[in-house]
């Protein structure tokens, strides 16, 4: 019984492959949807007294650049009462893996002692500064954690929320 138990496993991944593959969750627009109050307080331990969604200075920039309103943001800001202060997870509108290895590779060069790889997270990580992970969660979606202010746990904290991030998505 076991053997045609196996038999018949093996065909139906043969047959369509993608039934074993979870069913990949859409990107949300909202950057707040990608993980809940709930499951960073989980994640981190700590207590998340509120969320935000805000748009990034380069947002700002353009906007006024473009004699236009600035749109809803690209990142979520969690409000904290810890020494991290602020959480921030950011989504980011780029959609090519290629630049984020590119974008990787250049801070890597400028900037060798505050960069640092990630292995067996997501597709690619890397912590920039200490306070700031960047996540290649698949090749259609980059997502960007971060602490407003460097502790000596950020990059511990940073992996725990970019775990929890990936089990949702």
């Amino acid at each position: 019984m076991q053997i045609v138990s196996s038999a018949v496993l093996i065909l139906a991944v043969a047959v369509n492959p993608s039934g074993l593959i979870a069913q990949r969750r859409p990107i949300p627009e909202n950057p707040c949807e990608l993980i809940s109050v709930e499951q960073l307080a989980n994640a981190t331990g700590l207590e998340i007294v509120g969320a935000e969604r805000k748009p990034g200075i380069l947002e700002h920039v353009r906007a006024q650049e473009e004699n236009r309103s600035v749109e809803p943001g690209r990142l979520c800001v969690y409000k904290t009462q810890s020494g991290f202060g602020e959480l921030m997870v950011g989504l980011s509108a780029e959609r090519d893996p290629s630049k984020f290895r590119q974008e990787r590779d250049i801070y890597f060069a400028r900037f060798p002692g505050s960069a640092k790889p990630i292995p067996n997270l997501g597709q690619d990580a890397w912590i920039g500064g200490g306070t700031l992970l960047h996540l290649l969660v698949r090749n259609d979606l980059q997502v960007t954690i971060g602490t407003q202010m460097y502790q000596r746990e950020s990059e511990e904290l940073l992996i725990r929320i970019a775990r929890r991030l990936l089990t949702t998505l």
